[in-house]
């Protein structure tokens, strides 16, 4: 038999290939093997870290729960109360629980929003006062009695020896037979222990807890055990075995020891183990110091390294596959050098005629395949440098016509911007010509008798225009804020029927004054409360309202309130008989810079951010504004959405009958008896509020600063006449009200305290709460609200205390 060149050929390649193709895929297979290991013990590390921390993330989180639940002042002063009952009924604790239904439903409210199972109330003696579920627990002695072994008199031993929150280990609680772990957290009033809180843990919480097996395929499990005795407990249930919970455990101290002592006795590590079913798995396991338990994560073997024995043999059938295809390449490979070459020449003579649609059909990894592949790589580009030229004219020609356009409206923008600027030079400056100019007037009152009509209307003048500047400024801090994404809405309780009477209140004067009608009607029952922003609705209704009664010259304004048919949405239609809008003014009414009047000299005034703001505040809250009709000289109606969401029980009302919204007294008949410290370092300010409270009866002392008015604190409950109140600046030099709230607060000073600031954000009161401050008073001063809430403080402290919640 002949044997060709090509079979020799064929021969040597297909030897000279297999050899290191052999050798290689041994040695990356084993090296493949090891890596493996290394990065799945390496994850299952990863991922038992994470677990720890989440597991202990949570019950740190349940712990400072407990904390702040047993500050609450509904909890404090239930306490108590339940003692008293409990005293009272001692041979039959279910009387006591019968007349406290109040904390029953304020617990268990507590106890579903952070899923605990039960809670109880102990008093400082270990009696059980109250509990949700376990009325078999009421009376039960937690010192003395048969729980005083159990992991709930163990907490509460605890928390009361300790006096800070205690958790129990998570073990078998006989009273209710059944697995369970407790949280207690003492309750203090006036530094004094005067009960306990406790908990008990939701057992099927910590279980979904732990069982969540996410990253850990379908072979892998979580195992928590507790040390009892010389075992190591297993106390959850397992992924190959739900009935493990404190039914399967492991000798400490056997001679091969197992991840799970390992854990218990506070090892980390990890490594490859068989398991409880005889299984080979990777493991991590490590300590959880919180909850006292030890913690193994595992995986068995035979799915972490199902990858490389599927890479073995899909490596083997490639091997095979491979020697068939080398061999035959080595058989055709001599007829495939001169053919490519012949392509080529035959390529050539076409892209020489102008064809730059040819290309050669060459796929060898050789030189010769290099040079086809470079040939058509060649080819493509001179055919991609044409359309590419063609592409830049286009694009050129776009990107000229987009040009022009982004200019035209930049040029739009940077005017309307500008009308706007000019519009509130001309708003800030109309008020304070006006608060000027009547200053000079009632100055010169001072040499001369400009009469007694002329001084009231100075002094009428320059209250309006400082009130007009005040609506100025909070409309651009609102706007401000909006833009910036930090203007944030509540969802309370709203009594609507009195926000709209108050709203109709207000506009009412203003709408007789112009020989105007203003009514408010009901066009559909409507709840008498719903959930929403009161604050924000009664804004966004005095802007509408406000807006419909200054365009308006005659005729009526109407407020009309309904609700959808579904009962989902509610609507305020603002209607006027007003000048009304064509198309081009209604288009541009909602833009911050626009303005459907944008002439010098426009008729009405305004800042034009009315609109805006309200459409904004809307949104926040889920609704809308929006232009429902307008018509040129017959009027226009504007129209609010909002969710419509009744609160329970909440009566409907069917007909609008105006109501009062308050029982405010004037500030001129409120008395204050009282001794007020005022600290505040402006010289025209304590004038001011000297003035005002002095003329109600206060005797009042003022301290320049903070520091002054620390002492004076001082030496006043020294002296035995310590002050009723502190109404204190914010920003003072020497020590700001801040920090002097602080240092009265840490030093158990209980003076009611009121803060005095400019700042007008929500952010700001927040501040001064949690500084310490009882109370807020913005700047500048009105008179009515200050002197209200000077009365209600002095009124809390004579009747002996301050209120936390303030």
């Amino acid at each position: 038999m002949k044997i060709t060149i090509a079979m020799k050929f064929a021969s040597c390649l297909l030897l000279a290939g297999l050899s290191p193709l052999v050798v290689v895929s041994y040695l990356n297979y084993t090296n493949s093997v090891q890596m493996m290991t290394d990065e799945i013990e390496e994850n299952l590390d990863a991922y038992a870290e994470t677990k720890a921390n989440h597991i202990n993330s949570y019950f740190e989180s349940r712990k400072d729960d407990m904390k702040s639940l047993a500050h609450n002042p509904v909890i404090i002063d239930a306490i108590p109360g339940l003692i008293s009952s409990f005293e009272s009924h001692a041979t039959n604790p279910a009387i006591s629980v019968a007349h406290h239904a109040s904390i029953r439903s304020y617990l268990v409210y507590h106890m579903e929003a952070h899923a605990y199972y039960d809670m109880f109330l102990i008093s400082p003696a270990g009696d059980i006062l109250f509990t949700v579920r376990g009325e078999d627990d009421l009376g039960a002695n937690l010192r003395t009695g048969s729980y005083r072994d159990t992991e709930l008199g163990k907490s509460f031993y605890g928390a009361a020896t300790f006096l800070e929150a205690t958790m129990s280990d998570f073990r078998f609680y006989e009273p209710s037979n059944e697995p369970a772990a407790f949280l207690v957290a003492p309750i203090y009033e006036n530094g004094i222990l005067v009960g306990l809180l406790g908990a008990q843990m939701d057992t099927e919480v910590i279980y979904k807890l732990v069982q969540d097996y996410t990253g850990l395929g379908k072979t892998g499990e979580t195992v928590i055990a507790s040390e009892i005795g010389n075992s190591a407990v297993i106390v959850n249930p397992l992924r190959h075995a739900s009935g493990a919970a404190f039914n399967k455990k492991v000798s400490i101290g056997a001679d091969h020891e197992v991840p799970i002592q390992l854990a218990v006795k506070g090892k980390k590590g990890t490594g490859i183990f068989v398991d409880y079913r005889g299984e080979e798995v990777l493991s991590a396991w490590r300590y959880l110091p919180h909850l006292r338990l030890g913690m193994v994560v595992k995986q068995d073997t035979s799915e972490a390294y199902s990858p490389i024995y599927s890479l073995g043999h899909r490596a083997v059938g490639i091997g095979v596959i491979s020697t068939i295809i080398l061999f035959g390449m080595a058989l055709a490979l001599s007829k495939t050098i001169s053919r490519p070459i012949g392509q080529l020449t035959q390529a050539a003579e076409f892209m020489a005629g102008g064809d730059l649609s040819v290309q050669t059909k060459i796929r060898t990894n050789d030189e010769i395949g290099d040079l086809g592949r470079c040939f058509n790589g060649m080819v493509v580009s001179t055919r991609d440098l044409v359309s590419d030229l063609e592409h830049q004219t286009s694009d050129l020609e776009r990107a000229k016509s987009s040009l022009a356009e982004a200019l035209g409206k930049a040029e739009v923008a940077n005017q309307s911007k500008s009308a706007f600027l000019a519009n509130m030079s001309h708003e800030i400056r109309t008020p304070l010509t006006a608060i000027l100019g009547f200053t000079d007037i009632l100055r010169e009152d001072m040499g001369f008798d400009i009469g007694r009509e002329k001084r009231t209307q100075a002094i009428h003048t320059i209250s309006n225009a400082g009130k007009h500047l005040l609506t100025i400024i909070n409309d651009i801090l609102d706007l401000s804020k909006i833009e910036a994404n930090k203007m944030t809405v509540e969802k309370i309780e709203t009594p609507l029927i009195a926000v709209l009477g108050e709203v109709e209140s207000l506009m009412r004067p203003h709408a007789i004054a112009k020989g105007l009608m203003m009514s408010t009607s009901l066009s559909t029952p409507v709840p008498e409360h719903i959930l929403c922003d009161p604050t924000r609705l009664r804004q966004i209704l005095l802007n509408l309202s406000g807006n419909a009664v200054k365009f308006t010259e005659e005729g009526s304004v109407s407020i009309i309130v309904g609700a959808t048919p579904d009962q989902t949405e509610l609507t305020i239609d603002i209607e006027d008989t007003g000048p009304g809008m064509d198309d081009k003014q209604a288009g541009c009414l909602f833009n911050a810079f626009e303005q459907a009047d944008d002439t010098m000299t426009r008729k009405f005034g305004g800042t034009g951010l009315g609109l805006t703001i309200s459409r904004r505040f809307a949104n926040l809250m889920g609704g809308k504004v929006f232009l429902l009709r307008s018509h040129p000289g017959v009027g226009s109606c504007f129209r609010l959405v909002l969710p419509l969401e009744a609160i329970t029980d909440s009566p409907m009302v069917e007909k609008f009958e105006m109501v009062q919204t308050g029982s405010s007294i004037a500030s001129s008949t409120v008395k204050l008896s009282g001794r007020i410290l005022l600290a505040e370092d402006g010289v025209d300010n304590q004038w001011l509020i000297a003035f005002h409270l002095k003329r109600c009866g206060a005797e009042l002392t003022v301290a320049d600063n903070g520091l002054i008015a620390l002492d004076l604190i001082e030496q006043s409950e020294a002296d035995g006449e310590p002050f009723d109140m502190l109404l204190t600046d914010m920003q003072m030099p020497e020590m700001d009200g801040y920090t002097l709230a602080r240092t009265l607060r840490e030093r158990g000073c209980t003076l009611p305290i009121v803060a005095l600031t400019a700042h007008a954000m929500a952010e700001d009161r927040l501040k001064c709460i949690e500084a310490g401050c009882d109370d807020y008073a913005t700047k500048p001063i009105d008179k009515a609200k200050l002197i209200a809430t000077c009365a209600e403080w002095i009124g809390k402290s004579n009747s002996g205390g301050r209120s936390d919640a303030a």
